[in-house]
């Protein structure tokens, strides 16, 4: 993920919770002149007071630039820079840090559009909020995606981002964990039992919501396939936009806490049983993004006292956001 802030005036300490609030890894700093009247905000504070956690870029991404910064934008020097960025970005989360406080008052207005047009996410912070940059485009998946066998879907779900449209808000994560669920032979499966009014949503074709609860959790799945009950439970989600909304609704501070598990990012995604039998688009759908390097690992499903012997359990390797390793 790559956010986008400005420093202002604010105190280190100020800027370590932006950066902690956000689980910020890396600070990639484009200042083209680093330095401040305040002491605490030049290049030697930050390189002192956050280690390897900051990267000077702003030789590349400076602004203040002779013909103007879009001029800059055509230059090997720029296109060096958002490289840089994105290459950091495949397996971090970025920071890009500015002095000014409001985004579209800065340059990194013009950074942020160049990578969201490459395809990553980006999202603007201001005051512990975030908001999607305006060129962000959430690349919708089709319905056949899901129109294939469960175990398959769960799989090529992994790095996909979930998002929620909430009002003029949204709130979107990665699938960082899921599981497959299959019908009536499958006997930790919602469908076990055969077709009743609590479970027919399941034999919906592949591309539909089914919503249940378990101990006042809701479970949020996708169907899959055209002809049998089948669905991938959604387990867990690494929170990318909308964090200030996720903490609101899930009452929990740390970044960790939000999302690692299939009751917690509903909570935190505004997901109830209003979702159970629709389709998945509008204001709840799937998006693909630019994160695929990944490893994964299957394994037993979780909380299950009866189930398949094959595993039916997939998750990124290496995500601190994972329900369990």
């Amino acid at each position: 993920m790559i956010y986008t802030f400005g420093h202002s005036n604010y105190r280190l300490s100020e800027i370590k919770k932006i950066v902690d609030f956000y689980g910020i890894d890396i600070i990639v700093d484009v200042r083209r002149f680093p330095t401040s009247k305040y002491p605490w905000l030049t290049r030697e504070s930050f390189e002192e007071f956050f280690g390897d956690k900051y990267l000077y870029l702003g030789d590349l991404l400076g602004g203040y630039r002779n013909g103007g910064y879009e001029t800059h934008m055509e230059t090997e020097e720029f296109r060096e820079g958002v490289s840089r960025i994105i290459s950091i970005a495949k397996n971090k989360r970025v920071g890009i840090m500015c002095s000014e406080k409001l985004w579209f008052r800065c340059h990194r207005k013009f950074i942020a559009k160049a990578i969201a047009q490459m395809g990553f996410p980006v999202s603007h912070i201001i005051d512990l909020r975030d908001r999607p940059d305006p060129n962000v485009n959430f690349d919708k998946i089709k319905e056949d995606f899901f129109m294939r066998d469960a175990k398959e879907v769960a799989i090529d779900l992994l790095g996909k981002m979930i998002v929620r449209k909430f009002g003029k808000r949204i709130i979107a994560g990665k699938i960082v964990e899921t599981e497959a669920y299959y019908g009536e032979n499958d006997p930790a499966s919602r469908a076990y039992r055969g077709k009743k009014n609590y479970n027919r949503g399941m034999w919906l074709p592949g591309g539909h919501i089914f919503v249940y609860m378990v101990h006042a959790n809701w479970m949020f799945n996708i169907t899959t396939d055209g002809q049998e009950a089948q669905a991938v439970l959604i387990r867990a989600v690494e929170p990318l936009i909308g964090l200030d909304l996720m903490r609101e609704n899930r009452k929990k501070e740390k970044i960790r806490e939000l999302c690692t598990g299939p009751g917690k990012w509903t909570k935190a995604f505004i997901i109830n049983q209003l979702f159970n039998e629709q389709k998945l688009e509008g204001s709840v759908f799937i998006a693909n993004s630019p994160w695929n390097d990944f490893e994964v690992v299957d394994s037993k499903r979780i909380g299950v006292k009866r189930a398949l012997e094959e595993n039916m359990r997939f998750y990124i390797k290496g995500s601190k956001f994972v329900s369990k390793k």
